[in-house]
Parts: structure tokens; sequence; C-alpha cells
């Protein structure tokens, strides 16, 4: 019953949010001939824009206004992009049979390696939730469950998933076979990192405690959240910026064509996601 209540109440939202990625990268093939590039560096765009509402919501909303109002901000600025975007598309200048014909997706074919990249990304995308979760659990026991805690082991996981998005992304113009090899390096350098992150957890604790007394940390809340970055960087954000550069190398890979830009950025975003 959880489950079924749960998802009465946020599918309908989350299924509209997912959709905006391989919307913005269909609308960025329009524009640009590196139509692959682009999506990546919207991924980033998105997991960074992620990362501020993070650290938005955590630090500021949720203490200062609560739950309720935080979400009918949230919700009049989704619907403020929304009458945006409208009003855009009506003040655009090109004659509406051009961009019909600049929408029509041509059908796009897979092949064997097609899937694999697919089925790759499914899993590391599983691997990434895996690992936050685990994260999550073990900085607990250090950080506390506070909103606060919470707040920093989430905005430094996807801190390191935007930096590793861009950095990938702004590769000029990598051959999609050069693109290949960088999607697989990554993935076995993500999992080397998280093998060695994980040796660093039993040290965890006599270093929160050294770090307490160096800086004399009593009743000062601001030593306190560095520390507690500190920590939470050492674990997470290495494995997090390898991790955030997967999806713009399997993009790189995938998009050959502005006019499948569309398709195939919902393919890579429903894997992932689906793995996640």
């Amino acid at each position: 019953w959880r489950l079924l209540i749960s998802s009465l109440l946020l599918l309908p939202a989350t299924v509209l949010m997912g959709a905006t990625l391989p919307v913005l990268s269909r609308f960025y093939a329009l524009s640009k001939k590196d139509a692959g590039r682009g999506a990546g560096i919207l991924y980033g765009v998105n997991t960074t824009g992620a990362f501020l509402g993070v650290l938005v919501a955590g630090f500021v909303l949720l203490p200062q206004l609560g739950l309720t109002l935080s979400i009918i901000i949230t919700a009049s600025c989704n619907l403020a992009l929304g009458f945006w975007a409208c009003l855009l598309s009506r003040m655009d200048k090109h004659p509406r049979q051009v961009i019909d014909k600049m929408w029509i997706e041509e059908p796009r074919k897979y092949k064997q390696s097609d899937l694999v990249v697919l089925v790759a990304l499914a899993l590391t995308g599983c691997a990434a939730m895996i690992c936050e979760v685990a994260w999550t659990r073990v900085l607990t026991l250090i950080l506390g469950a506070s909103v606060y805690a919470f707040t920093i082991v989430l905005s430094t996981f996807l801190a390191g998933l935007g930096i590793g998005a861009w950095s990938v992304a702004f590769i000029h113009r990598i051959s999609p076979s050069k693109a290949r090899v960088v999607f697989y390096g990554l993935a076995l350098s993500a999992a080397a990192s998280v093998c060695f992150s994980s040796a660093a957890f039993r040290h965890l604790p006599p270093f929160f405690v050294k770090m307490f007394r160096m800086l004399d940390v009593q009743g000062q809340s601001g030593k306190m959240l560095w520390i507690q970055v500190s920590i939470a960087a050492i674990v997470m954000f290495i494995p997090a910026l390898i991790m955030g550069g997967l999806f713009p190398a399997a993009v790189r890979v995938f998009v050959r064509k502005p006019q499948t830009t569309g398709q195939s950025v919902g393919m890579l975003y429903t894997f992932n996601t689906v793995g996640a």
C-alpha cells in the first residue's frame, strides 16, 4: 500500500520531469550540429541544478519556510517556466511548416553494440544508486540523521555528478569509437574509486573526532558544517565525479544525427533511470 500510494502521488510529476531532458536535447539539436555534445552539456546543467536545489531546499526553504510552502514555491517556479516556454514558442520567427519539418524524428536503428551500451548504462545507474544509499547509511552514523546531514550527503554526490558530466561533455568533437573507450574506461575507474573510498570507512570516526578537537568546534556550527562536508567529500566526491561522466560519454556514442537526438537521449535516460 505504501508503494501504491507513493506511486500515485509522485509518478505524475516525475514522469513529466523525466521527459524534459529528451525534449530539451531534441530542441538543442535543431540549431546545433553537435547534438550529442549538447545533450551531454544539458545533462550537466540539469545535474548542477539538482545540486543547487538540494542546497536551497535543505539549508533555506525547509528550515525557514517549512515543507508546504517550499512545495508551493517550487511548483510556482515550474508553472512560471512553463508559461515562459509557451511565450517563447509564440515569439519564434520561424514559419510553422519549417519547425514541423525539423521536428520529424527519423527511426533509430539499433546495433548490438548500442544495446551493450544501454545495458551497461543501466548497470552503472544501478551501481551509482546502490553506492549512494550505502554511503548515506555509513555517513549517517558519523554526521547524524538530520536534514542538514542528508543535504550534505546528497549535494556532495550531485556536485560530483555535475562536474563529471560537464568535464566529459566538453570533450571537443570526440568520435563515437573514442567515446566508447571513454565510457568503459570511466566505468572501470568508478569501480576502482568505490573500492578505495570504501577502504576509508574505518578511518572516518577517528578522523571526525580529531578534526572536532583540532578546530575546537564546540558551539561553532560553521566549522562543524565544513568538517561534515569534508568527510562526505572524502567518501563520495571522486567516485561521483567519475560516474557523472558516464551519461555524456554514452550520449556521444549513441547520438549520431540531430534527427534522432530525442529518441536516443530518451532511450539512454530511460535505461539509466530504470537501472537506478
